[in-house]
């Protein structure tokens, strides 16, 4: 009996123990909102319980934290260290499998920074959800660390669905003529010009081809993309500028050196944004996207264990999300098996950067990837490499080449498809046998689809166990497409207008078709170029906007910035360095009606923060036919606000509100495009700084037009045509003219009918009468 007892303990003892282990550290971790890139959700569990933390935005309830377990445990406890800025009632939530939720605890008038300690109820769960409804500060949520406790639970898996990836592929089989790549890239490109290499290359083979960089150095792809839309802090075209730029047919993505080892999310997560970016933005919507693999750092008792975790990294990117590798670093790794740590080392110039030889390595791999040539036949070789060096490059860059098994290879056609089946609780299983593929054209073999060099949509099917799933392939053409810019139509018919409440609350909220909106960095009053203009706005701004305001494009609320319905768009300036200078709206429209001769346009410029900038703010329109050349609108377009006394916000928004309206006299054809920019600006001079906030509201747009003549009666030798607001009347014979209102009334009478001009008549039918020495010309006609 004793000794059962002692078995017992034992046992207790041991659970005890095994209940101790922080099962949430390093786990998968989500929020609703994160403040910026230092306080962002995955520092609530990476086991540092005072220093780094989890921060949502500040000002807004309800906003929730998820942790992915990345398996199925039974809880017992969770521990939640909050800083001061903590909630005041929350629900604790926790899930099998991501879509049943169970509540475990409700907490409620809880204050400040402490400890909440959860009894997990011994729930059976993989995932754990804390919905925060009030905060008890005026910030935002904040945690520095979550904490869960339990021990696994052993289930027999029972598969319950099937899923195959990649599940969306754009596959462009053909080379263009011209071959236009982007990169954007850090260092590793950087070094020795990688870029230039791959150009003379395939100058040396007779190729068309330029590749134009994007460095940050020591950056991440995440970096890249929080540059923002238009102009980054050094006043250069931000990332998303670049893309936004050119049609390109190739763009290259280059992580920041051990990123895709240490962060393997963050960067499946940083290319899966770029690749919806690219596919949106870029006006060649076919461009190839191609992920330029890593290499591990020259620490040689650990090289083949990182280089094997970057190429699994590099691989479930490619699996997921249809991408293309470029296998440098899978290149690097053959050379140290092949030849040994001290060849592999000449590749490194430190313990990461390459040395000349290994960017040609890589600028050979790239022109072979994009042209589906066999690198070995290359001729150039930059200064600074022999020519055994360049020939063991070359080697080793076509061995890589045939060896790595992309998974969308654009050259060969050809899609490499494979698939998981999920538990109950949405776990991955094992599968020893293959699934039943199909493909509705082209054909397909064990999972390689191959299009045999036909463009159109292709269905990919995959069934197992009772199971399937289904996928697409785009198979597209090389060429150049151009994709169109949104633009808002209008007409003589109709009104347009647009009072931007439909783009709702958020800071990074999307503007309505046809508007755009840019900083410019470099001076005030300086207009930029529409298709490099951004789509979305970059902040939020309402009521008692602060004096330290954050510059940029605003989001404006009538009211409270996160919750007024009312909404306008505009922006705040600044005088630090590299930050906002001036805001331009652009709007791009096209007349979908008859030939108009003027624009009637109105709109409101509202004021949302007070500027003790002594040379006030103004906004001031211009027009262009391209979106590139400006031109002053008339002094009507002009809204002057002069200086406040102090610098600081409204208690109700907007605190000034000035109206404009009038008419912009142009010509404008039915089925062309006019652009149109507002630019809000300090007044004189280059000091930005005390800055009013100042946006565009309550926009309607009509259109004038042409006065259209209709014949009633003909001949007599006289030809009747409008231009330019005049009726130019042609006739070998003396003519004399006079226009009437349909009920009979004079309203011009012209004498010698030779022009006469309309500019004066009020919109509406009229007639013309024009009279010869052998009788009468009716024209009605409508202005």
């Amino acid at each position: 009996m004793k000794k059962i007892f002692l078995l017992i303990a034992a046992f207790l003892a041991c659970s005890s123990i095994l209940a101790q282990e922080n099962i949430a550290l390093g786990k998968k971790a989500s929020a609703s909102t994160e403040i910026d890139n230092n306080n962002t959700a995955g520092k609530a569990v990476d086991g540092n319980t005072t220093g780094t933390r989890w921060e949502s935005v500040h000002g807004l309830d309800e906003q929730w934290f998820e942790l992915d377990l990345e398996g199925v445990y039974v809880i017992s406890s969770i521990d939640i260290y909050w800083e001061g800025a903590s909630a005041e009632t929350y629900d604790v939530k926790v899930s099998p499998d991501g879509d049943d939720w169970q509540t475990i605890e409700s907490v409620t008038d809880t204050q400040g920074k402490r400890t909440d300690n959860i009894d997990g109820k011994q729930s059976v769960a993989r995932y754990i959800r804390l919905d925060l409804h009030t905060r008890t500060t005026g910030y935002g949520f904040s945690i520095y660390e979550m904490e869960v406790f339990g021990r696994p639970q052993d289930v027999e898996q029972v598969a319950s669905s099937m899923e195959i990836s990649p599940k969306d592929v754009l596959l462009v089989p053909q080379v263009p003529e011209q071959v236009k790549v982007l990169s954007l890239n850090n260092s590793l490109i950087d070094y020795n010009d990688q870029n230039l290499t791959f150009g003379e290359i395939a100058k040396a083979m007779g190729k068309t081809a330029v590749w134009t960089k994007h460095t940050l150095l020591g950056q991440s792809l995440a970096t890249h993309y929080d540059e923002g839309e238009g102009l980054n802090a050094s006043g250069e075209p931000s990332a998303k500028m670049m893309v936004r730029s050119e049609a390109w047919t190739h763009i290259i993505l280059q992580e920041h050196s051990s990123l895709p080892v240490d962060d393997p999310d963050g960067f499946f997560e940083s290319v899966s944004l770029w690749k919806d970016y690219i596919r949106e933005n870029c006006p060649n919507p076919n461009a190839v996207i191609i992920v330029a693999m890593n290499w591990a750092y020259n620490d040689w008792d650990t090289f083949k264990s990182k280089s094997e975790d970057l190429y699994e990294s590099y691989m479930d990117v490619a699996s997921g999300l249809g991408i293309t590798i470029c296998p440098v670093g899978d290149a690097y790794e053959m050379i140290f098996d092949e030849e040994g740590q001290e060849a592999c080392a000449t590749m490194y110039s430190d313990n990461r950067h390459p040395t000349a030889k290994a960017s040609y390595l890589a600028a050979c791999m790239e022109y072979g990837l994009i042209f589906g040539e066999d690198v070995t036949d290359v001729t150039y070789v930059p200064g600074g490499v022999t020519a055994e060096d360049a020939q063991m490059m070359r080697q080793y860059a076509q061995a890589s080449l045939d060896t790595f098994e992309n998974v969308v290879n654009h050259t060969d056609g050809t899609v490499k498809f494979s698939f998981k089946l999920y538990d109950q609780y949405n776990l991955p299983m094992e599968s020893s046998e293959d699934a039943q593929w199909s493909a509705d054209k082209g054909s397909i073999d064990n999972g390689t689809f191959n299009c045999n060099g036909e463009l159109g949509i292709y269905e990919i099917s995959a069934t197992f166990g009772g199971f399937g799933d289904k996928a697409t392939v785009t198979v597209a053409e090389a060429e150049e497409i151009i994709k169109e810019e949104a633009f808002a139509e209008v007409s003589s018919e109709s009104t347009y207008e647009e009072d931007f409440d439909e783009i709702g609350t958020s800071a990074t909220a999307a503007l309505p078709d046809g508007w755009r909106i840019d900083k410019q960095l470099g001076s005030p009053r300086t207009l930029g170029i529409f298709s490099l203009a951004g789509s979305n706005t970059e902040q939020q701004g309402g009521n008692n906007m602060a004096s330290n305001a954050k510059n940029g494009i605003y989001n404006f609320g009538a009211g409270d910035a996160a919750t007024a319905t009312d909404r306008a768009i505009g922006g705040l300036s600044t005088g630090i360095a590299g930050g906002t200078r001036c805001t331009n709206v652009y709007l791009k429209i096209r007349n979908t009606g008859a030939d108009a001769q003027s624009l009637n346009i109105s709109y409101n410029v509202e004021k949302y923060r007070k500027g003790a900038n002594s040379a006030g703010f103004y906004v001031k329109m211009y027009y262009s036919q391209d979106g590139n050349e400006w031109n002053e609108a008339t002094e009507d377009f002009y809204t002057f606000f002069e200086k406040d006394n102090a610098t600081e916000g409204y208690d109700a928004t907007p605190g000034d509100s000035k109206p404009v309206s009038s008419t912009l006299e142009y010509d404008f054809a039915n089925g062309s495009d006019l652009y149109l920019a507002w630019n809000i600006t300090v007044a004189e001079g280059t000091d930005a700084q005390a800055a009013q906030a100042l946006g565009i509201d309550d926009v309607k747009i009509t259109l004038t037009a042409v006065p259209t003549a209709i014949k009633e009666q003909d001949g007599n030798g006289i030809s009747i045509n409008y231009a330019g607001g005049l009726i130019t009347v042609s006739s070998d014979k003396e003519t004399e003219g006079t226009i009437l209102n349909t009920a009979g009334q004079v309203e011009v009478q012209a004498g010698n009918a030779r022009e006469i001009s309309v500019s004066n008549l009020a919109d509406g039918v009229h007639i013309l009468n024009v009279k010869t020495s052998d009788g009468n010309t009716t024209v009605k006609f409508l202005k």
